[in-house]
């Protein structure tokens, strides 16, 4: 497993950043039932250009960080070589099965 350093690094090479800080925390603009539950997860800007509390992410584990930034680079990869539709395909496939 990858060190929260190591994802730390990762993240600012996609432009992501820690959403305020970077161990597990309730915040106020969590859904209501994680708040009352007292549920702590990692938050994450995807984009720090636009930290819109809106887009952070959230994640219980910092397993679960690391295959989402393994998303986000194999999705930047194909970005890169021009396919459009295999990086949004590759996301598609991580929500997908994060939703499960």
């Amino acid at each position: 497993m990858a060190s929260k350093k190591n994802l730390t690094e990762r993240m600012s090479k996609l432009g992501m950043a820690w959403a305020g800080r970077s161990d597990k925390y309730v915040s106020p603009d969590d859904p209501m039932g994680d708040q009352v539950r007292g549920r702590k997860t990692y938050h994450v800007h995807p984009d720090a250009s636009w930290p819109e509390v809106t887009a952070i992410l959230r994640f219980d584990t910092l397993r679960e960080l690391g295959e989402y930034i393994e998303a986000r680079e194999k999705a930047d990869a194909l970005n890169a070589q021009g396919d459009h539709g295999g990086a949004m395909r590759t996301m598609d496939w991580y929500f997908e099965a994060a939703s499960h």
